[in-house]
């Protein structure tokens, strides 16, 4: 069976859709492409503005009639659709809705710092663990040390980004505050930008401060108070 869907754009060009067989899947996209794409889509005009949801089922039948491809797309996002033999074809999961929040596991370091052990002697046991870091960040900050907190929560920050990417992170999402393990790194992030903003380092600084925020609004608001 050959399905064919045509989303149209007038200030661009028509879609190319490979040919299809019954239960076969692929994926529409438009504007943004994450994978390997068998439909390519001309970006909207700048008078698209305004979208639609799609129906849980759309009949073959409508996929190929005039009305249905006259419909001018907004960001349909990346759909996976399924050809059933009985004609249907089934609109799944929003693949572009975000990625899942990372929790980063807990390493036993928090451990220490609970039963009284300094930031030092947990960073000696624990190189790898952000936590530690960012609390000799903090340390540092707090007795006027900049560039020594500086470097501190650089250590953290890049010790932390090593352990979000070995857990599935991907460059973006969020890290939440909620989890106890994700805070060493939240820790770092805030406390290295804001010693950057601190020494001067204006572009670090903002990059930092909408890092935290997206990863986590939680701690963003709890670390700047």
């Amino acid at each position: 069976m050959e399905c064919v869907l045509l989303i149209t754009d007038d200030d661009g060009v028509a879609c190319v859709i490979a040919t299809l067989i019954a239960d076969y899947i692929f994926d529409a996209i438009t504007e943004e492409v994450c994978g390997f794409a068998l439909a390519f889509i001309a970006p909207l005009g700048s008078d698209d503005n305004y979208g639609w949801h799609l129906p849980n089922y759309i009949p073959s039948q409508a996929i190929r009639s005039k009305a249905f491809r006259s419909i001018r797309w907004r960001k349909v996002a990346h759909l996976s659709v399924k050809v059933s033999h009985d004609g249907f074809m089934t609109i799944g999961q929003d693949l572009l809705g975000g990625p899942p929040p990372t929790h980063i596991p807990s390493d036993g370091s928090d451990a220490l710092f609970a039963v009284g052990k300094g930031a030092d002697e947990v960073a000696r046991a624990f190189p790898a663990s952000p936590l530690p870091w960012a609390v000799l960040a903090d340390e540092a900050w707090a007795q006027g040390r900049v560039l020594e907190s500086y470097a501190f929560a650089r250590t953290g920050y890049h010790r932390g980004l090593d352990l979000l990417r070995r857990n599935g992170w991907k460059g973006h999402g969020p890290v939440p505050w909620e989890h106890e393990g994700n805070r060493g790194w939240l820790r770092a992030l805030h406390a290295l930008g804001r010693a950057a903003g601190s020494i001067g380092e204006s572009e670090e600084h903002d990059r930092c401060t909408l890092f935290l925020r997206d990863s986590s609004a939680t701690a963003a608001e709890f670390l700047n108070k």
